[in-house]
């Protein structure tokens, strides 16, 4: 045995040896030298890109300038065509009460129109619809027919403005003109509104000119403010950036004493053309550099941005990057010691591992009692010890392999149940709920719902299947739309469709976005299975930047439809006036029924295979009494103004403690609800402590928590713990609305819940959709496998039912079965 053991000790310090050879001389020296060259090279590179990204953000914010400016000028020039518009309107008054004649009334109102001044040689002036001046500055043009007259660059422009400014009554047109006492031309903006009892067009103009010093004077502010900034950043340890501008003029350099220096001079130092071609091919510049009275080689990346017209020159000295790699050799020789003395570590530990099988396999074995079955005997002798290492290896092998396939068919299982629960099944699409998932991922969203207005028509004139097969044309149409765009598109609702868009640079443009998709719908689609075309037409809803953006594209595109609009961008004040009014409503009306005792639990039975009443699921109501006549309201009312009142919470504490001091009465299990925020609340987690507290252990075992699975649960540990607290106790769990929100199949095996209950969107139509059929037949599987007992509620007819105790449901609650209704 000694032998054998020698020989291996041997074998294997021969092969440590020449691994460790090998090592240094073909894979150290070589990675070191190619990395320490290739960091310092990006350190120089990433000091460009900063630079090229500074002075890139000061771009955009001077494009963002020019905006906002012609934004502003369009606005002035329309309030003075308004101002003009409303003296008009103010005339056309006095007129029809008789006051002035219709010409006098006309005349008045140029008059007091000629009086309006505004910016330095902008003005204002009014033709009528034939194209005669009524006013104008200029004193030659009143009276003139200017219909067919040109523009500074040829343009016949009036047509054009009477035209548009009759059908849409006011307008925006562009052209070129001659400045008042100058023989300058230059671009105008003009803003038309037509004004028609006195048939006359109102034109208020400004240059562009104005627009464009504005701009530049930014511009001069821009780069001071961004000289500073560049200035820290130039310098570093071993390279610097220095900025020359078109005609290779320094502008800025950390050796201040090169700014005084013309290109001329600079380029006695350097030769342009060889800087042209390095940019040119996108190629490293190499040249000559004096430093320290010595000419050294350097090495520069170069960028050059248009906006500002500079070149941005990031340099280090060649040899700089070649010091490091002079410094190998040191580093060869502390990593080879470093390495030896590991390997002779190994090998220590190896010949341990020899003479200590034995406890090896007894290592082993602990492991996996404790539950790990990657643990392995790594025993590879020939002996006895090495046989039953491997039989021991094998048996482990089986044992994970059965628990691997077991995980992977509840993963497959898994994976086809969320297909099915966040894609759409006509078109492929995300639906509704991929939609929720992913807004919670985004910060700036802008959201825009699309509706196919009149769609149910065609699916009552050409029936469903035509009805899919236009709602899969739009998709296509709609899909290339988005690639286009890079948005992301969903179907939420039958002929509802959704675009999602994340890039805040096109909120600027939405407006363009908006319009590209109504003139989609402009052309024909055709109905390949009739050979027919349909014309459709589309309401928008659209929602920028709300905190909730399904629900405010969703009140959008519902005004959108009310008030025969096109677009509706959600505000504030669509909706704000009427939740206010009715917040306040019926937080008084929860105030109420809290402190004169009118929260009522009701109890739904809940039975088994056998029809058995076994339990009830305790719910919500607040007696109400109109006129007389005593109502009870469900959550539905109030529920979500309890919630933004913080009222909820101590409804939810009433309901419990009614259930709590009546469950001996009641006789049965009884199921409370529970959610997320209900566990991460202090003062609701005492109330719920005190009241268990009380609780004998016959009647701790009556009691079931339904944890709302379509919470938004972000912390499964706090849920865990709480279930493990309470289950100590006694209290049995359910999740309650499993299959929709957020299902997480891994935590129910983790938890292992006593009920689960299949939410009821999935129930109500199962008789009619084949994709709820299948996702509840999934869940019914899965739970069977872990021995979880399955409750199905919202059975609302005989089919239904029938259908889910064909599925192997274990308990069932609904309507059918019996309303809910109070015990006592």
């Amino acid at each position: 045995m000694k032998n054998k053991i020698f020989l291996k000790i041997g074998a294997v310090f021969v092969f440590i040896v020449c691994v460790y050879l090998s090592f240094i001389i073909f894979v150290i020296s070589p990675k070191v030298t190619k990395y320490l060259v290739d960091f310092e090279t990006n350190q120089v590179k990433q000091q460009l890109d900063k630079v090229s990204t500074i002075i890139a953000s000061r771009e955009e914010q001077l494009n963002e300038f020019k905006t906002l400016k012609e934004r502003d000028y369009r606005q002035k020039i329309r309030e003075i065509s308004y101002l003009a518009y409303n003296i008009a309107s103010s005339y056309n008054e006095m007129f029809k009460e008789g006051l002035y004649t219709k010409e006098k009334a006309t005349n008045s109102a140029l008059s007091i129109i000629s009086k309006i001044e505004y910016g330095h040689d902008d003005y204002i002036y009014v033709i009528n619809t034939k194209g005669e001046v009524l006013y104008h500055p200029t004193k030659e043009y009143i009276g003139q027919n200017i219909y067919n007259l040109k523009d500074s660059k040829g343009k016949i422009f009036i047509p054009t403005v009477i035209k548009n400014s009759i059908e849409e009554k006011e307008t925006y047109t562009r052209y070129s003109w001659e400045k008042p006492n100058s023989k300058a031309t230059s671009d105008k903006l003009v803003h038309s509104i037509y004004f028609e009892p006195f048939d006359m067009i109102i034109s208020s103009a400004v240059y562009d000119s104005h627009i464009e010093i504005e701009i530049e004077a930014q511009k001069d502010k821009t780069i001071k403010k961004l000289r500073p900034l560049i200035d820290s950043l130039l310098s570093k340890e071993n390279s610097y950036i220095y900025i020359l501008d078109k005609n290779y003029n320094i502008i800025m350099h950390p050796n201040k004493e090169l700014l005084k220096d013309s290109s001329e001079s600079f380029e006695k130092a350097i030769s342009f053309k060889s800087f042209e071609n390095a940019y040119k091919n996108g190629k490293v510049w190499e040249y000559s550099w004096n430093k320290n009275n010595i000419d050294d080689k350097k090495l520069a990346w170069i960028k050059y941005n248009d906006f500002f017209e500079w070149y941005i020159v990031s340099s280090v000295y060649k040899k700089d990057l070649e010091k490091k790699a002079d410094e190998i050799d040191s580093l060869i020789i502390n990593l080879s010691v470093i390495l030896l003395l590991v390997l002779m570590s190994i090998a220590i530990l190896f010949v341990q591992k020899l003479l200590r099988p034995i406890e090896v396999l007894t290592k082993n074995a602990e492991l996996v009692k404790n539950g790990n079955l990657n643990a392995r005997a790594d025993i590879n002798s020939d002996d006895e010890l090495g046989v039953l290492a491997s039989h021991f290896n094998r048996m482990l092998d089986y044992i994970q392999e059965n628990t691997r396939s077991l995980e992977e068919k509840i993963t497959e299982r898994t994976m086809q149940i969320r297909t099915k629960l966040y894609y759409d099944e006509l078109t492929g699409l995300k639906n509704r709920e991929s939609l929720t998932q992913d807004l919670r991922k985004d910060d700036m969203v802008a959201l825009t719902f699309i509706d196919i207005n009149n769609f149910d028509d065609i699916n009552e004139l050409y029936g469903f299947e035509i009805g899919n097969e236009v709602l899969i044309k739009v998709m296509e149409v709609l899909k290339d739309f988005s690639l286009e765009n890079e948005l992301e598109l969903y179907r939420v609702a039958g002929d509802i469709f959704a675009l999602k868009d994340t890039n805040i640079g096109n909120f600027i443009r939405y407006e363009q976005l908006l319009s590209e998709i109504h003139e989609i719908f402009g052309k024909e689609f055709t109905v390949d299975s009739l050979g027919i075309d349909l014309f459709l037409s589309v309401s928008l809803g659209v929602s920028i930047s709300q905190n909730d953006s399904i629900k405010s594209a969703n009140i959008a595109l519902k005004k959108a439809k009310q008030m025969g609009y096109k677009t509706m961008v959600y505000n504030k004040e669509i909706d704000t006036k009427e939740n206010i009014k009715k917040m306040m409503h019926w937080k008084d009306k929860i105030k109420y029924a809290i402190d004169n005792d009118k929260v009522v639990p009701f109890f739904q039975p809940i039975f088994d295979k056998n029809e058995n009443l076994i339990k009830y699921e305790t719910l919500m109501r607040i007696k109400d009494d109109v006129d007389g006549k005593v109502h009870y309201l469900s959550p539905g009312n109030f529920f979500d103004v309890a919630i933004k009142t913080k009222q909820y919470f101590k409804l939810n504490q009433i309901v419990i403690k009614k259930a709590f001091d009546n469950i001996d009465t009641i006789g049965k299990m009884v199921s409370v609800n529970i959610s997320f925020s209900d566990i991460l609340n202090l003062d609701f987690m005492d109330f719920i402590e005190r009241e268990v507290r009380v609780l004998t252990k016959e009647q701790r075992e009556k009691i079931v928590f339904e944890i709302l699975e379509s919470d938004f649960i972000s912390d499964h540990k706090v849920l865990d713990e709480f279930i493990l607290t309470y289950r100590k106790k006694g209290i049995k769990f359910a999740i309650d609305d499993f299959g929709t929100g957020y299902s997480n199949f891994t935590h129910v095996l983790n938890i292992k819940p006593e009920y689960i209950k299949i939410d009821g969107s999935l129930i109500k139509d199962i008789d009619k959709n084949q994709t709820s059929y299948e996702m509840v037949k999934s869940i019914i599987d899965f739970c069977k496998s872990l021995k979880i007992i399955v409750v199905v509620e919202f059975i609302h007819n005989e089919t239904v039912y029938k259908i889910l105790q064909d599925l192997g449901a274990d308990e069932y609650q609904g309507f059918y079965l019996g309303e809910p209704a109070p015990l006592f």
